[in-house]
């Protein structure tokens, strides 16, 4: 066997388990959901295969559009914002000005209190 043949099934090796990863883990819930949109699945139920009645549904809602528009709009302002102010949150935290261990003090507590309380509960769990 070459080198590079034997280099070649080296580095699929490596990649072979992160491509059954995603295979598992993204591609097959990908196509499962695909597959599902074209029925009418039911918790209660099994399905039937409907075609393209569920798209033909939601398309044919008037409002669709805005629905959807309105999405965007929303999505893209509560992002902004978390952003901004997780930005401005950095730039004080890391802002040589007088205070600035009162500021980060302040940030600890959402940090330690859920661990605190979990850590709490899986103790009083395990007793």
């Amino acid at each position: 066997m070459t080198s590079s043949r034997s280099a070649t099934i080296f580095a699929l090796a490596l990649l072979a388990p992160a491509l059954i990863y995603i295979l598992t883990i993204v591609a097959y819930p990908l196509v499962d959901t695909i597959i599902l949109s074209f029925t009418n699945a039911s918790l209660k139920a099994g399905y039937d295969f409907v075609g393209w009645a569920n798209y033909q549904r939601i398309f044919g809602v008037g409002n669709f559009t805005e629905v959807i528009l309105r999405t965007f709009v929303w999505t893209f302002f509560s992002v902004s914002t978390k952003m901004i102010i997780g930005m401005a949150g950095a730039v004080l935290l890391n802002a040589a000005i007088p205070g600035q261990a009162v500021f980060r003090i302040l940030t600890m507590p959402p940090w330690i209190v859920p661990m605190a309380i979990g850590i709490y509960m899986w103790s009083w769990m395990y007793n």
